[in-house]
């Protein structure tokens, strides 16, 4: 390779100086980074160069020659050159800039193929310098943003950008441009007439710029009629519709199919549960159609109805305009007349009669502390208020509820914590641990027992468990202990009580 140099003149004054002569800017491309430089100065003078730390002195150091390899990236760098001369007289450092530049071409997005499919477009953002294109037009759109246009389907674009005398190339392959996606046309799926009826006319929906063929098959060998939206069959079949736009001549992948057929004889028919309770709802299903106008002026093959008292419903039901009739006679019995006794109250253990009247069978819940569940008038032992609801049965199947509510009242014990106990005694053995009397009436319960430092030497939320005068498994000596109690009984009721224990031993 064939080498090039910048020069510098060096001369002296009354203190050693180095002077440039030449230009103050050395633009490189990136993908060439490495050039030569030179310098004119006094015979016997050596040479420092320095790239501050962005580039390789790669030959020369210290001669007025070197070869210099700049970092490959984008931007401006220094050249230093300082002279010593032979006599060890230093000169003021010379700097040259290094501008390291790369054109660059981005593709912005995919290209994109016209709309008949014939040519496709790109658009691509420069670093700047001139834009070429081996194939299409190229427009520049905004500041270093351009629109590469008309490029023939099938052809690869080769783009060449060149800029300060440096090139960047970008070859983009084509879009592969299929056919857009074409909807066959919208049809009613089917048409059903009457025996003996005139054949309609069939009328298909497309959008503006697409036309309609018909064809007698599936394959499309047998087109009976080209560029149209009806068309009026000369006999009871399936027909396949297609569409074509004909800006790309692309067809609908999958056509569209109608079929007409006659309708059998319309029989109108009504099922259903036709004798219910009264207040109880019945659906009425009409069958042999596809249209129905019942006499309650619904249009749904089935209906929910809740007669009040007997009646008959009838339905109109079309097939095709081919319509019958069909009715039915909804027989309504009434409920059973049940009565039940009034609420009660009985104190905890006791027993209330509870009774019900005027159905054929009875059936009670919840079963629980009940003498009976399916008597008219069972017992009722309850240990807290409890509703029980019964469901009379009459002779035709129909059912009413009713409920009667025993309420259960607690008496309830007075709680007692005792103001001494003494643990180990061979005594009474109530006094050996204490515990918190009259509990019958506790939901919840925190006991602790405190000594005189704070300490909590015991606590539970077990109405049965006791105090045995032990903490952490040793005895404790005669003392006076404080509790604290927090009950919440069956009633809801809060309950908060302190007072002092004697320990004796």
């Amino acid at each position: 390779m064939s080498k090039h140099f910048k020069y510098l003149l060096l001369v002296t004054a009354a203190i050693f100086n180095l002077t440039s002569l030449w230009s103050q800017a050395d633009t490189l491309c990136v993908t060439n980074a490495v050039s030569n430089y030179h310098v004119v100065g006094w015979a016997g003078s050596t040479f420092e160069w320095s790239t501050q730390g962005n580039g390789q002195i790669l030959t020369g150091q210290g001669n007025d020659s070197v070869s210099v390899a700049w970092n490959s990236i984008v931007g401006t760098y220094q050249l230093q050159v300082t002279e010593t001369s032979a006599e060890g007289c230093v000169g003021a450092p010379q700097v040259i800039s290094i501008v390291l530049i790369a054109p660059s071409i981005i593709l912005l997005d995919q290209p994109i193929c016209a709309p008949d499919l014939q040519s496709y477009s790109l658009s691509v953002s420069v670093t700047g310098g001139v834009l070429q294109s081996n194939a299409g037009s190229v427009d520049s759109v905004s500041l270093n943003n351009y629109l590469i246009s008309n490029i023939p389907s099938g052809t690869n674009a080769l783009l060449t950008l060149l800029f300060n005398g440096c090139t960047d190339t970008l070859e983009v392959l084509p879009p592969a441009c299929p056919c857009p996606i074409v909807s066959p046309p919208i049809i009613a799926p089917s048409v059903s007439i009457c025996a003996g009826a005139s054949l309609p006319v069939l009328n298909a929906t497309v959008p503006d710029g697409v036309l309609v063929n018909w064809y007698a098959d599936s394959t499309g060998l047998n087109l009976l009629a080209a560029d149209t939206t009806q068309f009026t069959p000369d006999s009871i079949g399936v027909y396949y519709l297609e569409a074509v736009d004909t800006l790309t001549g692309c067809t609908s992948i999958t056509k569209s199919v109608v079929a007409i057929s006659e309708f059998p004889e319309t029989i109108a028919e009504i099922s259903g549960d036709t004798s219910i309770c009264l207040q109880e709802p019945t659906t009425l299903q009409a069958s042999g159609g596809t249209s129905y106008l019942w006499s309650t002026a619904d249009t749904t093959a089935a209906i929910e109805v809740t007669p009040q008292e007997n009646i008959t419903y009838s339905v109109i039901v079309n097939a095709g305009g081919c319509p019958d009739t069909a009715e039915v006679l909804v027989n309504v019995f009434p409920l059973p007349d049940l009565i039940i006794s009034n609420d009660t109250t009985i104190e905890l253990g006791d027993t209330a009669v509870i009774a019900a009247f005027g159905a054929n069978a009875y059936l009670w819940s919840p079963t629980n502390n009940l003498s009976c569940e399916n008597c008219f008038n069972p017992d009722a032992y309850p240990i807290e208020t409890t509703t029980y609801c019964v469901v009379g049965t009459s002779q035709n199947g129909c059912t009413d509820t009713a409920c009667v509510e025993v309420k259960v009242e607690i008496i309830c014990d007075e709680l007692f914590v005792p103001t001494a106990f003494a643990p180990g005694n061979e005594g009474d053995p109530e006094n050996e641990c204490l515990r918190l009397y009259g509990t019958n009436c506790v939901k919840e319960l925190d006991f602790k027992i405190f000594n005189r430092w704070g300490e909590v030497v015991f606590r539970t939320t077990d109405v049965r468990d006791c105090w045995d005068g032990l903490y952490k498994g040793e005895e404790l000596n005669t003392n006076v202990f404080v509790y604290s109690l927090e009950v919440v009984l069956k009633s809801e009721e809060k309950i908060s009580r302190k007072g002092n224990i004697t320990l004796i031993k």
